[in-house]
């Protein structure tokens, strides 16, 4: 799992997107709202199909698993996605150190 820890406007949401852009059949973006979903398909409609939320992540599973490549899924803002998953005040998560590569592909 790679890590990208940035400022707020310091490009994630653009990394995402060029992440996105490699492979664009076996990779997803998954973001926390509809709204956001929407609006970064209206700004990069040439991979608009693979901007998503996570609810629909979690029902496409079965879908995704069937490919003939494993589906890679960037989380854009980590924070707002678990926050908005749990329905809860996330206040501290952990991260396995010899799992994660700091702004690697």
């Amino acid at each position: 799992m790679n890590l990208d820890y940035s400022p707020r406007g310091a490009g994630k949401t653009t990394r995402a997107i060029e992440w996105l852009r490699k492979d664009p059949p076996n990779r997803w973006l998954a973001v926390s709202t509809i709204s956001e979903a929407d609006r970064l398909s209206k700004l990069y409609p040439d991979v608009q199909e693979r901007i998503t939320t996570w609810d629909i992540i979690i029902k496409m599973r079965g879908t995704l698993t069937g490919q003939s490549k494993s589906p890679r899924i960037f989380v854009d803002n980590a924070d707002m996605f678990i926050q908005r998953m749990l329905d809860w005040n996330v206040t501290d998560v952990s991260f396995s150190k010899d799992e994660i590569d700091l702004r690697k592909d």
